[in-house]
């Protein structure tokens, strides 16, 4: 991650953070009835308990509980009267379905279930199946798998809330997590993965899809269609896509965490609102709008997408307030679209070819800080109006104009020194490069009101805690190592690690919020002493200090192997003759053809702790039962950590004999 040196003083001024004052903690707003009627129980071995959930709903009345012990309950079962069904175990408390729909269908209000895990649901609808409630409906704390949808709700309002679920449909074909295909459900603090799709919006639904943790998807996280959701406090990575806000008109997408998803952040359509939002490392485009968008994009950090952080093409958006920072190409895209809406207020620093690239269209580009790019603002075939920014520090051009028809209006701009812009101009600053620029008067000085209007001061993350793990071990083998630190501003935070001790950065992982402990795996292939050490890193590249180091050693184990015996069972005998004790080794003795019933499928393995140095350790099969041999070779192969033998044996009945 690049360390924007030049603009180091500006970012003690800026920042951008999701904090506790800006996101949701949602309350539910409709409360389950009181239910306080009898008990009764499913499975479980007391007196008069049913062995079927649809038998105790049969049973039960408006007010009950019934509660299922652990177990395998095969069976559709329909919800139709007000109670509370909960089981005793969401990974071990099974529903599954028998006949084809609905696994769990909820037909009436008042109704809570939570606890269970519920599976193999199809024919379109879910796990869960909601339609037409208006009454308070609660799922929460269930484990939904291997469904069709793992929720599915159509006609529901605010008070059917599902939350705190485990929801993964395994990848199966058009299967979405949680599917509203109307109405306006509140689906909160669930995990959703291996989804075609993590939520859907669809049919006008308003629903708030809030506190989610949705990843791992094979097309998007959340998609909204024809839909005006409120998406906000999610963390959503690993998908194809993060966001598709589709023909949804308004919808609000707010204090999200988008990372990591292959293609983009957000695709925004129709009339979306995009703010304070962190949209860092997805594979093509931050935030692309496509054809038609009105989006407004306001507070956004937007940074180490792979192409664009916005790419917008015959569209409008109004970007305002963001900062768009080291994205691999260029940080605005303005390709085609109506004239006249405003880019103002935002930082557009270190890309690799254009800050602002603007064809085909006529922006006003106002209030800027425009810095550390190739080139800083290039216009084509249009005549934005460019002025009071800061450009500044741009290595090619800080604006280059590719029109040969009118004048491009870039007065009043700082070009980063107070001579004016050199290339075509007189002064030393930024470089202009045709003569159809207007560039005069130019501002003396630096415009103080050209960055994002921010009052959240920029510092460093703190030391992280000194990497706890193994401090002994050997070559090839996988150890893991945690660390965590806060950064004072909460900004989401990447680590740096250094396995050698040499201060060179060796591996950087993120991003990781503020005060999450984070694990990774290392291994070493050179034995030796070793400082494993790591710094913590904020998305404007600003930089902890290196943790306090952590001493390992690494050795190469030298085991033989020193003999093998048979009898009624086969004996290994493991010498370690190196110099160095040898943990964890892990052995496996495997029979190759013969029939071999004793050990189970011809093989016996394990692990030993540690082999001192020059002592042995014996492994043993166990009892074995087979035949071969005599008319058919068989083998008997050893191995442990770098060490192996094959020796001929034979076997009849319960003896085996090693051939010498």
């Amino acid at each position: 991650m690049k360390k924007i040196l030049t603009i180091g003083i500006m970012l003690l001024f800026i920042g951008m953070t999701i904090s506790s004052s800006t996101g949701f903690n949602l309350e539910k707003q409709s409360s389950i009835k009181k239910l306080d009627g009898k008990t009764l129980y499913v499975g479980g071995d007391g007196p008069g308990n049913y062995s079927k959930i649809q038998d105790a709903i049969q049973d039960a009345n408006d007010g009950d509980t019934i509660f299922v012990f652990n177990g395998r309950y095969i069976e559709n079962v329909n919800v139709y009267k007000s109670i509370n069904l909960i089981g005793e175990d969401n990974r071990q408390t099974i529903i599954e379905r028998d006949q084809p729909g609905a696994t769990v269908k909820i037909t009436t209000g008042f109704v809570n279930i939570s606890n269970f895990n519920i599976t193999r649901s199809n024919d379109d609808i879910g796990g869960v199946t909601i339609i037409g409630i208006k009454q308070p409906v609660s799922i929460s704390n269930n484990v939904l798998y291997y469904n069709n949808h793992g929720v599915y709700t159509s006609s529901c309002n605010q008070n059917v809330t599902i939350e705190n679920n485990t929801i993964d449909c395994c990848k199966r074909d058009w299967a979405r997590g949680v599917y509203c295909s109307s109405g306006s459900p509140i689906i909160q603090y669930n995990n959703i993965s291996r989804c075609w799709w993590g939520i859907t919006f669809s049919g006008n639904s308003k629903g708030w899809a809030i506190n989610n943790t949705i990843f791992d998807n094979v097309y998007y996280g959340i998609m909204t269609f024809t839909a005006e959701p409120r998406i906000a406090n999610n963390t959503i990575f690993d998908n194809l896509e993060g966001i598709d806000s589709g023909s949804g008109d308004k919808s609000l997408i707010e204090n999200n965490l988008i990372y990591g998803n292959s293609r983009y952040g957000i695709k925004a359509l129709y009339h979306p609102t995009i703010s304070n939002n962190i949209i860092i490392w997805n594979g093509n485009y931050g935030i692309e709008c496509i054809e038609g968008t009105a989006a407004d994009i306001i507070n956004n950090t937007i940074a180490y997408n792979g192409r664009n952080g916005i790419r917008s093409y015959k569209s409008s958006p109004t970007i305002i307030d963001n900062i768009i920072l080291a994205n691999g190409e260029i940080g605005i895209y303005y390709n085609k679209g109506s004239d006249g809406k405003v880019i103002e207020h935002n930082l557009i620093a270190e890309h690799n070819v254009h800050g602002i690239y603007c064809r085909m269209v006529d922006p006003v580009v106002t209030n800027n800080t425009v810095t550390l790019n190739s080139i800083g603002i290039e216009c084509y075939a249009c005549n934005p109006i460019i002025n009071y920014n800061n450009i500044m520090g741009n290595s090619e051009y800080g604006v280059y104009y590719d029109y040969y028809l009118g004048h491009l209006d870039a007065k009043y701009n700082w070009w980063g020194s107070a001579d004016g812009p050199s290339g075509i101009g007189p002064g030393s600053g930024d470089k202009i490069g045709t003569k159809q620029i207007l560039y005069t008067p130019w501002l003396t000085e630096e415009n103080p009101n050209a960055y994002p209007r921010f009052n959240i001061s920029n510092l460093p993350p703190e030391q992280p805690e000194r990497p706890s793990g193994p401090t002994y071990g050997k070559t090839g083998a996988s150890y893991y190592y945690t660390t965590k630190t806060t950064d004072p501003d909460d900004h989401i935070l990447a680590y740096c690690w250094d396995w050698n001790g040499d201060l060179i950065v060796d591996k950087m992982v993120g991003p990781y919020r503020s005060g999450e402990e984070i694990t990774q795996v290392h291994f070493w292939l050179k034995e030796g002493e070793h400082e494993v050490r790591v710094k913590a890193v904020d998305f404007y590249g600003w930089e902890s200090n290196w943790s306090d180091p952590l001493s390992v050693k690494i050795i190469k184990p030298e085991l033989i192997i020193e003999s093998i015996t048979g009898g009624k069972e086969v004996t290994v005998v493991i010498e370690n003759v190196g110099d160095d004790d040898v943990p964890n080794v892990y052995w496996f003795i495997q029979f190759i053809r013969g029939i071999v019933i004793l050990p189970k499928h011809g093989f016996k393995d394990g692990r030993i702790d540690m082999i001192p140095a020059g002592e042995q350790r014996r492994i043993k099969t166990g009892p074995i039962l087979g035949f071969g041999g005599f008319l058919i070779p068989i083998k008997l192969e050893i191995r442990a950590e770098n060490t192996e033998q094959s020796v001929d044996c034979k076997i009849l009945f319960f003896r085996v004999t090693i051939k010498n």
